[in-house]
């Protein structure tokens, strides 16, 4: 059997990889124990059962995903920032077999998408007040989402038009909807 200590880095290492190679069918605790070079009730020590196990994959994979929000987007401009981002999330989910489906089955991991800090901080940092920062994260994390779950397998995926939606609802759109002290994204009505 094995001699290092099971650590829950390695069972989600070990579940991630299960997950990847047969995708939610084949992410069982008798293939992860035999994975990790453990007999079932060593894993059933560290992880209840599967629902908690999909749980510690969804964190990871969502940790990873919103990892997005602050890698490779630098943009003062929220609308631009909101685009990129979304492309780099939807990117992160669908790189893991079943992963925004393990994601969207767990409430802890979807808030870890929808209320990131660093995003957050990026939009308010652009001039958005943090209440229109938050709900443009949210519609816009949903949305991809949504979009990777509905598109699973057929290849890239157009997020443009919803994040466009998502901006017009919110009235990202204009010039001074982000503005400090202004109203929170929202386009005048005329």
């Amino acid at each position: 059997m094995r001699d290092a200590p099971v650590t829950r880095a390695a069972i989600v290492a070990a579940g991630l990889a299960l997950l990847d190679e047969g995708g939610l069918g084949g992410l069982t605790l008798r293939r992860l124990a035999e994975r990790l070079h453990i007999r079932a009730p060593t894993l059933y020590w560290h992880v209840r059962d599967k629902r908690e196990l999909i749980g510690l994959l969804a964190e990871a994979i969502a940790a990873d995903a919103a990892d997005a929000f602050g890698v490779g987007v630098s943009s003062g401009d929220p609308a631009a920032f909101l685009h990129a981002a979304a492309a780099l999330l939807a990117e992160r989910l669908a790189s893991r077999r079943d992963g925004a489906v393990v994601v969207a089955a767990s409430a802890p991991a979807l808030a870890r998408l929808c209320h990131d800090e660093v995003a957050t901080g990026r939009l308010v940092a652009a001039g958005c007040e943090p209440a229109a920062a938050r709900a443009a994260l949210e519609l816009v994390s949903s949305h991809v989402l949504a979009t990777v779950l509905r598109q699973s397998g057929a290849g890239r995926v157009d997020l443009a038009p919803g994040v466009d939606l998502v901006l017009d609802a919110l009235g990202a759109g204009t010039p001074s909807a982000c503005r400090a002290g202004g109203a929170p994204l929202q386009r005048a009505r005329g």
